[in-house]
């Protein structure tokens, strides 16, 4: 069977390298003041910074010019940054976290955008803005300091979709996607889905907008144990639900001897109100179960290389090797 043809035409910037620093809070500003350089990089629809804090100066333009620059502190006085893509979305990374925590960060988003105000002391608002999470984990912890990392970054043509993902230790240290999927439900207005984990946490945050009542559920035996978020109304499931997990990622066929791609779509959970149903499907992106390669694998085996295995994902590739440090 052949490989599956892609949708979209992507930017990929792969092996962006974090060098190894003396702690682990030197390294998490490197690491993410080096994502921030990458996402407004790219060359088409480049993600744009709206507005940012050093602790020093707050205002609308890039204040995170180097690391030193990333201050977190559970005080008023800390470093936040607002960037957009060119669908409108906006995300508010604000850094009101201890430094011994900062893997972490608290993470608003706004779908329709609008950020506005935020000082050296406060970070700006959004109307409708939504909270992902005031203690998200954007990469994992580890206080191991002087390991190499480094930083792969996807980003369609159109600005649409968004992929990121840290690398170090000789494994993905956590993945974020940002995007407008495809194949939208009607009645969803501005459609975007939002992930943000690191690869050992068991809680990723996806986001609808929409009309209805919010909550989470627990979703068990699904890539693991998985708590997600759902907001107006429905859970966001990568593909099915919770009794079929297992059977969606299956192992090797009996029919080709080899391991499925599978395509995510996004459903509601039936649990939950009457929004149920399959509502989109995330861009050249697939499942496969986690034993059929190692991270870093490419595909096809033989030829020229269209993708690559990050988690539990199939995502374009340039054809590089990718480094894990």
């Amino acid at each position: 069977m052949s490989l599956p043809t892609k949708v979209k035409n992507w930017q990929i910037t792969e092996n962006v390298s974090v060098p190894p620093q003396g702690t682990e809070l030197l390294r998490n500003q490197h690491f993410l003041k080096t994502i921030k350089d990458t996402l407004v990089g790219f060359a088409n629809n480049p993600w744009s910074v709206i507005s940012s804090s050093n602790t020093t100066t707050a205002d609308a333009n890039d204040n995170w010019n180097a690391p030193a620059d990333l201050i977190w502190s559970s005080g008023s006085t800390r470093s936040w940054i607002v960037l957009g893509n060119v669908d409108g979305f906006e995300m508010l990374i604000d850094l009101k976290r201890s430094n011994s925590d900062s893997h972490t960060a608290a993470v608003y988003i706004a779908a329709g955008g609008g950020f506005t105000g935020g000082t050296t002391t406060a970070a700006p608002t959004a109307p409708g803005q939504y909270a992902m999470g005031t203690s998200i984990n954007w990469i994992s912890s580890n206080s191991t300091a002087t390991f190499q990392g480094y930083v792969q970054a996807w980003h369609s043509d159109d600005g649409k979709q968004t992929w990121v993902a840290c690398n170090g230790l000789s494994a993905n240290l956590g993945v974020w996607h940002i995007g407008t999927p495809s194949n939208v439900a009607s009645g969803w207005t501005t459609p975007f889905v939002f992930a943000m984990t690191n690869a050992t946490s068991s809680a990723p945050s996806k986001y609808k907008d929409g009309l209805f009542e919010g909550g989470t559920e627990t979703v068990a035996n699904f890539l693991g144990a998985d708590t997600w978020t759902k907001i107006f109304g429905y859970t966001l499931h990568r593909f099915e639900q919770t009794t079929y997990a297992t059977q969606l990622q299956p192992s090797v066929s009996p029919v080709s001897g080899n391991f499925p791609l599978l395509p995510i779509w996004v459903g509601g959970s039936p649990n939950i109100g009457t929004e149920f149903g399959v509502h989109c499907i995330l861009d050249d992106i697939y499942l496969i179960n986690e034993t059929a390669a190692a991270d870093g694998d490419t595909l096809p085996a033989a030829g020229p290389t269209e993708w690559v295995k990050i988690n539990d994902y199939i995502l374009p590739w340039t054809g590089a090797t990718m480094l894990f440090g």
